[in-house]
């Protein structure tokens, strides 16, 4: 376990360290944790500062799933803005593949391999978001979720994976 002091030494000194040790760990931003109800898979209010979605070092980290067994997701993105935002953006998640290469080429690279990805155009002065439903197929028996937020603001957010067989 890496204590507060010695992650702050990392930030400073070697990003891409923090950054692996940060996605390989199974939790998420804020201690999330991905929640089972049966097919049902959900990470509830990870809280997320202005991440923009290219700057793959920003980007907030939402945990692991597990999919194994299913074939596909649908896919849905809530929230609640916690500062009022400054100007319209886009709020969502990007699901990694947690598999090697995947995890390799975002880890060591800063690529962002995206298989799955959901968002929604918050407007100004908006105080709640939810995206559309989204389907995809599953490629993979895990998927590591990444948040961005480019609206200037900070917003908790939520998503929800409907797996199915």
């Amino acid at each position: 376990m890496i204590s507060r002091r010695s992650a702050a030494r990392l930030v400073l000194t070697a990003p891409t360290v923090l950054l692996a040790i940060a996605i390989a760990h199974p939790s998420g931003a804020d201690g999330a944790r991905f929640e089972y109800d049966g097919a049902l898979a959900a990470v509830r209010r990870v809280t997320v500062p202005t991440a923009p979605r290219a700057e793959t070092t920003q980007l907030v980290d939402g945990g692991v799933f597990e999919c194994d067994g299913y074939k596909t997701l649908v896919l849905n993105l809530a929230g609640e803005v916690k500062d009022p935002v400054p100007k319209a953006g886009k709020i969502g998640a990007i699901l990694v593949p947690d598999v090697e290469p995947f995890t390799q080429a975002f880890q060591q690279l800063g690529l962002l391999p995206v298989t799955i990805e959901i968002e929604v155009t918050l407007k100004q002065g908006a105080a709640y978001f939810m995206a559309e439903p989204k389907r995809a197929d599953i490629g993979f028996p895990r998927y590591h979720v990444l948040f961005f937020n480019e609206t200037g603001g900070t917003v908790t957010a939520s998503l929800f994976a409907y797996r199915g067989r």
